[in-house]
This record gives structure tokens, sequence and C-alpha cells, in this order.
């Protein structure tokens, strides 16, 4: 044990010293700050047209001044319950206030637009008319989702039963953008993963020095144990760079406030009572899971390709399908694997995947069910890399 820390010490150091590395921790630093930083990029401008058909602009906000009018308004209705008292005067507020680009109540009006699409004038200020539309909608989603039993619905139900009605409105604004940019940190792990440690392996081959570290009394296991560990931990730490970098911005920016309010305000449509602060939290603690998976990957598919060109090939190719790519839902079992990749599943949006998956005694959500799958997988990886790597002298020559 002594050694395989003395070497996993070695280990990392070697990847601290890949200029790549830096280069693109760098490179995926700046995107992280843009990706949370584009709204002081944005620029409004309401145009109106007067009585003669001209088009004149109304009102023109920077994208800073729109974040602090938006954050003064929100902040204003933290701990109000969503009642007829306030959808009343939210209906008043957004017909008095249409030559604005931020209205007062706007917040309270995308929830409410949310639930009803088009006919939310007819429940605006109907209280209960609004939580039964809310109720009916759900109930829809459950319905029309295809290949769902009768056993997920029904507990789709007992959940979507314990979520506080009414609705009392949260000033979360850091939390709910952190979720948003959690699909483009997964992606910028995947990448980190794939540009630094495609070479971990194939370098040792192409160099031919791999036989004299195999030839060695900490070769065959210790060392490329030590690798695998090493690499696991450069994963984990990017996601931890990313999140630290999404985290820091945000929290400056817009507060800490939030960490309770409930997910509904995110995304409506999840029958399931839970607050966007945990929401952020499991798709963070699936980032590093997800970034410990991907490296091992890397770092097996390098011993295996022999080529760090050809790993990131590879890689890319599959986080390109991801993006692009996505199933029907009516192939039930073939896209709900398919929805379990990091990239598919590490999103806001997961959490609205009604699919579960049945196990002994009940079911599993799918981003419970991936915190389990991604160690396993991790686990499977790394025993198939040790015996392709200990096997190399034979095959590899």
């Amino acid at each position: 044990m002594k050694n395989l820390g003395i070497l996993t010490v070695y280990e990392w150091k070697k990847l601290g010293k890949r200029k790549i590395l830096w280069a693109a921790l760098a490179a995926a630093a700046v995107v992280e700050i843009l990706v949370n930083c584009i709204f002081l990029m944005e620029h409004s401008e309401l145009i109106l047209t007067d009585e003669n058909g001209t088009n004149i602009v109304s009102e023109s906000l920077g994208g800073f001044e729109k974040m602090m009018l938006e954050q003064t308004y929100a902040r204003a209705l933290d701990g109000r319950t969503v009642d007829d008292a306030l959808l009343g005067e939210t209906a008043d507020s957004m017909l008095q206030e249409k030559r604005h680009i931020v209205r007062e109540y706007q917040e309270i009006f995308y929830l409410v637009s949310g639930v009803c699409f088009g006919d939310s004038g007819a429940v605006m200020t109907e209280a209960d008319a609004f939580y039964q539309k809310w109720r009916e909608r759900t109930e829809q989603n459950l319905q029309e989702t295809p290949g769902l039993t009768e056993g997920e619905r029904a507990w789709w139900r007992e959940k979507c039963g314990k979520i506080e009605v009414p609705f009392t409105y949260r000033y979360a604004f850091s939390w709910q953008r952190i979720l948003q940019c959690a699909a483009a940190t997964t992606l910028l792990v995947m990448l980190l993963n794939a540009v630094c440690l495609s070479g971990v392996f194939s370098d040792e081959h192409v160099r031919r020095t791999d036989q004299l570290i195999l030839c060695t009394q900490n070769g065959r296991r210790q060392v490329y144990t030590a690798k695998i560990i090493a690499g696991g931990l450069f994963g984990g730490a990017c996601a931890l760079i990313l999140y630290g970098i999404s985290f820091g911005i945000n929290f400056a920016v817009y507060g800490t406030e939030g960490y309770d309010a409930m997910i509904q305000q995110q995304i409506v449509w999840i029958p399931y009572p839970m607050t966007v602060g945990s929401a952020v939290m499991i798709l963070f603690g699936l980032t590093l899971l997800a970034g410990v998976l991907e490296a091992v990957l890397a770092m097996v598919l390098s011993e295996q390709l022999g080529s760090s060109v050809a790993v990131m090939a590879v890689l890319v190719s599959i986080t390109l399908i991801n993006l692009l790519v996505s199933l029907p839902e009516r192939w039930r079992v073939l896209s709900q694997m398919y929805e379990l990749f990091p990239m598919r599943l590490i999103a806001d949006g997961s959490f609205y995947d009604c699919r579960l998956v049945p196990l002994p005694g009940g079911y599993l959500r799918n981003v419970c069910f991936a915190a389990l799958l991604y160690p396993a997988l991790t686990v499977l990886l790394a025993l198939i890399g040790r015996r392709s790597y200990q096997r190399y002298q034979i095959k590899g020559r």
C-alpha cells in the first residue's frame, strides 16, 4: 500500500507536467465563466409600433441592468404564497406593464403560464383553478408518456401528492442558474478527460517505455492501479473546479438564498417533492461520479487502442451522438438506457423523466440508479483495463 501511495503521487505529478492539461483546464475555465456570465452580454430592446406604423424603441436594457431589475422584483416576491391575491396582482401588473422589458411579477407569470400555456388568463386570478389545471396536466403527462406501467404512474401520483400546495415562491436565482448550466459543465468535464487522459497508456506504447515498466516489481499491478487512481482523481477534480467556478460566480452575483425553493419553480411539471438546491447537489454528485467514470474510460481506451488521437475521436463521437441524437420514448428499454449516458442525464430536464427503474420492492428514478451504475461501471472498466495492461507483453508485440 505504501508503494501504491508513492506511485499514485508520482503519476499525479506526471499528469501535472503535461502542458496540454493546463491549457485545456484554462480553456475549460474560460468557457465555464462565459456560460455563467452570458447574461452580461445580453442587450434587450422593447420595440413598439406607433399609430403611424413606425417601429420605435420603447425601452433598452443592458444585461447587467436587466439582471439587477429581475433580482429586485424577485426578492420582493420571496416568501409569498401563490394564492388568489398574488395571482390577481400578477394579472394586473402584466396588463399595466406591457411597455417594460422586465416586469414586477414576471416570475409568477412564468410559473402560471408554464402550467396554463395559452389559456393562462382564464385562471390567472383563481388559485383553485390554477392548481386544478396543474394537477390535470401533470396527470396528462403521466398518461401520455409512452411505456409507463400503472405501477409507475401510481408511484408518481403518490410523490406528487406530497408536493406542498399552495406553492410558495422563493428567490433562488443562483441555484436555478447553476442547474441550467449543469449540462455545459458535464460536457466540459468529458472533453477535459478526453484531451488530458487519452495518452496515459498509449504514449508509453508509442515511446516503447511500456516494456521497461512491465518488467519492474510493481509494473504489472501497482503502476496500473496508481495510474487509474490518479486519472480518476483528475476527472473528479475537473468537476470540482468547474462547479466551483459556477457556484462562485452565481453566489457572488445572485446571492446564496433559495436552496429550499421548490423545483417546480424551475420545471413546473416535475411531479416530485424536491428543492432546487437538492437538485443542484444531485447533479453535482453525478458529475463527480461521471467525471471519474469518463476518466477511467479514457485511460482504458488509451490502453486498448494505443493511440491518443483514436481515444479522443471515440470520446468526442460519443459526446456528439449524445448531443445530437434522441431515441423515441416508445423504444422503452433502449431509450431509457441511452438516457443514462452522463451527457443525456446530467441536466435539469432529467428530473422530469417519468420512466423508472424497477427493483424488487419498488422503483428508482434514473438519477438515483445512475448514482449506483456509474461507480459499478468504473470498477468494471478498471478491471477490463488491468487485464489488457497485464497481457500487453504477450499481445502487444
